[in-house]
């Protein structure tokens, strides 16, 4: 996840500040603020569909 996208994350869920505090503390407009929570959360949600391990074989079932 890009460092941009990590901190205001880190800020809003973390540290536990609004999206008003978090560009504040960004030094960046709130627009800016939204859109970066919501492409952390949107990259956070599909973080877990990624490739799944497959399980190797059971040795006893191929008997």
């Amino acid at each position: 996840m890009p460092a941009p996208l990590r901190a205001a994350l880190d800020l809003a869920y973390f540290r536990r500040l609004d999206y008003h505090q978090t560009a504040a503390r960004l030094g960046v407009t709130e627009d800016e603020a939204r859109r970066r929570l919501r492409l952390g959360l949107q990259l956070l949600s599909t973080a877990h569909d990624g490739p799944r391990a497959v399980s190797p074989p059971d040795p006893g079932a191929l008997r």
